[in-house]
């Protein structure tokens, strides 16, 4: 599965022996539209937040930025103006590829990275894969939190997401994705603080 991985400096403030978060962030679907060329797009700017030097100074992690597989989806078969959805009962080809790629980096980077701090995060087509994997039982990882922006998944699975902090956001002027998609999800996640 093609990535990137950003791996943080080692400093006087950062390091070797300090674990650190692992954030997760998936892209959305104009990598779809446009094509899987790294070198010919430019990359989407919410990813950009986390490895800045700024951001870095004063929350140091890693970043892992997979890429979906070619003209595929992170969850299937859906596309853009979907709301809340019923979760399909396997993950998509991407999101299988994705938790084998976490589980590589992790054991790449097992002296640095904190597994107790793995943060899902992704925007339009990558926040329904966020809210895909936090809906599913039997994923072997345990997100600490997540950040889905402008996305929606299956507000029945809701039990499943218990223990993770969730910061959803989403427009309502959004014109991809309706909002009802975030606000049925937050709605439904009441009881997870």
């Amino acid at each position: 599965m093609p990535h990137y991985v950003y791996t943080p400096a080692v400093t006087a403030q950062v390091p070797v022996s300090r674990r650190l978060p692992l954030v997760i962030w998936l892209h959305g679907g104009v990598w779809v539209i446009r094509g899987r060329d790294p070198g010919g797009i430019e990359p989407e700017l919410p990813q950009l937040a986390f490895h800045r030097p700024e951001h870095q100074a004063r929350h140091p992690c890693f970043l892992l930025r997979p890429i979906a597989l070619t003209r595929k989806h992170w969850i299937s078969p859906l596309g853009p103006k979907t709301g809340s959805h019923v979760l399909r009962a396997r993950p998509s080809a991407s999101l299988k590829r994705l938790l084998k790629l976490i589980d590589v980096v992790l054991e790449m980077h097992q002296d640095r990275i904190d597994k107790e701090r793995l943060i899902l995060a992704g925007a339009s087509m990558g926040a329904y894969g966020v809210w895909d994997l936090l809906g599913r039982s039997g994923i072997p990882f345990k997100f600490a939190a997540a950040l889905p922006v402008s996305g929606g998944g299956d507000p029945t699975t809701v039990s499943r997401m218990a223990g993770t902090r969730i910061w959803a956001f989403h427009s309502r002027q959004d014109g991809q994705v309706p909002v009802n998609a975030s606000r049925d999800s937050a709605h439904s996640n009441k009881s997870n603080p």
